[in-house]
């Protein structure tokens, strides 16, 4: 027991030295009360534009929606395993952040055991490229590059089950649908969290974190015109033991308190939520047991799945 908090405290260490360079950026903009948008067009604030939409292999039926939660989207692998072993029919999935990333390396043929591997093999941090010229502390391109690399589809339109992604345009609040266009870049754009990453740039619009207006995509589902939704939060839980040790920590803890806000669970007709509560979110040391809990959380409503 001695030797596994010895551990647990060695790794929490080392997460916080990996991530203070991403938390301190994120201080930088709370203190400086910083603004995303170049417009400020409130008007416009929050409202969810669908004019993307078009892939017409989208036709009702159920959708699986995918939220976002950083590290903690390891969860989704755990609960997809249990409805592919469980055969629970989806007919597409709708995704944010870490969520749509999931969802479309799930649709491009990954199977369970492959997406374990792969989100073990991501590193975030081997991926930060200064940004000289843009507006965030890193370049997006280089994430853009390597989920270009990863995933054998091209295009959101041609993966093998349909996938909606969702972003914000920074310029005009807007939370933005697509399914269709470049998968790289759209996953990439839907977890641009912003003055962190410098944001993604399509179709004329400026695009970061679908997170920052609602991080359970449940919307984007009802949009894309589905019968039944199965909707897996995986930032529901976020408490650790006791009070954050530090600014670091204090940093991502308001982070995952302003993300639990950012979503509603109206129109789920079944709802996951794996408990991961003592599991940072910038946890990256933490697959195996989040997959494990994610699993339990798909495992408790199975009776509820089967009968969608």
């Amino acid at each position: 027991m001695a030797k596994k908090k010895q551990h647990q405290t060695v790794r929490r260490r080392e997460m916080k030295r990996k991530s203070a360079i991403l938390v301190a950026a994120f201080l930088f903009f709370v203190g400086c009360n910083g603004d995303f948008s170049s417009s400020g067009n409130s008007n416009n604030n929050g409202e969810a534009s669908a004019e993307s939409l078009g892939n017409d292999t989208i036709d009702g039926g159920t959708a699986l929606v995918l939220g976002g939660g950083g590290a903690w989207g390891a969860a989704h692998i755990g609960v997809i395993e249990v409805l592919l072993e469980n055969e629970i029919h989806f007919d597409f999935i709708t995704g944010t952040s870490a969520g749509a990333i999931a969802g479309a390396f799930l649709s491009d043929g990954y199977s369970p055991s492959e997406l374990r591997e792969e989100f073990t093999q991501i590193k975030l941090l081997d991926l930060a490229r200064p940004s000289l010229q843009g507006i965030g502390f890193f370049r997006i391109d280089p994430v853009v590059e390597y989920l270009s690399e990863r995933l054998n589809t091209d295009r959101l339109e041609h993966l093998q089950i349909p996938v909606v992604v969702t972003a914000t345009d920074i310029e005009t609040g807007e939370l933005v649908y697509y399914d269709q266009g470049p998968t790289g870049l759209l996953l990439a754009a839907s977890m641009a969290l912003p003055v962190i990453f410098d944001p993604a740039e399509y179709d004329g619009r400026f695009l970061a974190d679908g997170g920052i207006i609602n991080n359970l995509p449940i919307d984007a589902a009802k949009a894309a015109g589905a019968d039944r939704i199965i909707a897996v939060n995986v930032a529901g839980s976020f408490s650790d033991t006791g009070l954050p040790e530090g600014r670091v920590e204090y940093a991502n803890r308001v982070y995952n308190i302003m993300r639990q806000a950012m979503y509603s669970t109206d129109g789920a007709d079944v709802y996951i939520e794996p408990d991961l509560s003592g599991i940072a979110g910038i946890d990256f040391e933490a697959y195996d047991e989040m997959i494990k809990l994610g699993r339990e959380a798909a495992l408790a409503v199975l009776e509820e799945l089967k009968e969608l």
